[in-house]
């Protein structure tokens, strides 16, 4: 499977193989909503439905609004997305699929979408679901405990104090297991710049490969048999007992985003599901990258300002060296290096022996790194 970061394929992109701005759903096969043919919430409403389902007294499951958003700071033709805007309320909103996904045993399911968090997050999801038979009905009366069983769940979920992650779950009716990603990634919603942020994921059910890319980074790439990485549930379903295990082919025809927020403020922007890589590369290179490098002349502006006028160094000389993580990732990093393959018994005399001394060799060098360092560096993350 490639790895291409979003900067080498831009310019691969626009250069090599003469695709040029603006991309549009003409020459794109699989799903992509931008969000730009919409002019008001009501146009919106016609292809994009929540729920209306109610409990036993009458209440919505999904009380929470949901509205066109704009943002003028954005490139031109890439500023609209979908707002979820009532703080501490479920919230659900979804669409068909017009042209269906296709998805069999041999072939790449690509998700991507980005992601704003326009204040900082307390408890926030931003993942999205996917479906099979998934009709109006179906998005009207979504009750997430007697609806449909989604097919997949991926994307970033942050919640203090110990949440921060992106999710992964995928419901393999061939051999009628769960995989549920339990050693994932940080999801960077609570980057303190409130930057949008791009998530990829690739799932390879040909060669059993999961991917997730942040902002054409790959963060991870791991066997779907890793059970180091996942948490497989064997499962049972009266409406799968009809399929052929030996065959597998459906298609993803409906998708939801089914939150709970603290705060009001998460944007959801370019929404792609298809079966290829490139698709997914040539959308964020040409929507969420032009935004990336505006955002970051915009923080640029508000450092110099907050600066007289100084416009600070845009990444510490500490950032790529062992100075920049805490002392508890290093701690961690050497002694899972020290004890791997040992016994218990020998795991034991280990720590007893080499904890006293690392600590104090890292909180030395911690010292030192604050000595070393001065007022005018300024971190942005990248």
């Amino acid at each position: 499977m490639k790895s291409i970061g979003l900067l080498g394929l831009f310019f691969t992109a626009a250069h090599v193989h003469g695709r040029h701005l603006p991309i549009n759903s003409t020459n794109i096969s699989g799903f992509w909503e931008d969000f730009e043919t919409y002019k008001t919430n009501e146009d919106l409403k016609e292809v994009w439905h929540s729920s209306e389902a109610v409990d036993e007294h009458g209440r919505k499951l999904f009380p929470a609004s949901w509205k066109l958003f704009h943002n003028p700071d954005y490139v031109e033709s890439n500023r609209k997305g979908l707002l979820v805007k009532s703080p501490g309320k479920y919230a659900m909103i979804g669409r068909n699929i017009e042209k269906p996904v296709n998805l069999s045993d041999s072939e790449l399911l690509v998700i991507q979408y980005e992601v704003k968090s326009t204040k900082d997050p307390h408890c926030e999801g931003a993942f999205i679901k996917l479906f099979h038979n998934m009709y109006l009905e179906s998005l009207t009366n979504y009750d997430r405990k007697a609806g449909v069983k989604y097919d997949l769940l991926f994307g970033p979920d942050f919640c203090l104090p110990d949440t921060n992650m992106v999710r992964f779950e995928w419901r393999n009716r061939k051999d009628k297991e769960e995989k549920k990603l339990v050693f994932s990634p940080k999801s960077k919603l609570n980057d303190g710049q409130h930057k949008n942020h791009l998530y990829t994921m690739i799932l390879d059910l040909g060669n059993k490969i999961l991917e997730i890319r942040i902002d054409g980074k790959v963060v991870l790439a791991t066997s779907l048999n890793d059970s180091q990485h996942f948490k497989d549930t064997k499962y049972m379903s009266t409406t799968d007992t009809h399929e052929d295990s030996s065959e597998f082919n459906f298609s993803i025809d409906g998708l939801t985003f089914d939150i709970w927020g603290t705060l009001s403020g998460i944007v959801f922007k370019n929404v792609y599901i298809g079966n290829s890589i490139e698709e997914a590369e040539i959308i964020g290179n040409n929507t969420y990258l032009p935004n990336a490098l505006k955002e970051n002349d915009l923080i640029l502006k508000k450092l110099k300002v907050k600066n007289d006028g100084k416009v600070p160094n845009a990444k510490s000389p500490y950032d790529d060296n062992i100075y920049s993580q805490n002392l508890f990732d290093i701690l961690f990093d050497k002694l899972v290096g020290l004890l791997e393959g040992l016994s218990i018994k020998h795991m034991i005399t280990v720590l007893l022996v080499l904890i006293p001394y690392m600590l104090y060799y890292l909180a030395r060098n911690h010292e030192m790194k604050k000595r070393i360092r001065t007022e005018d560096i300024v971190e942005i993350n990248k």
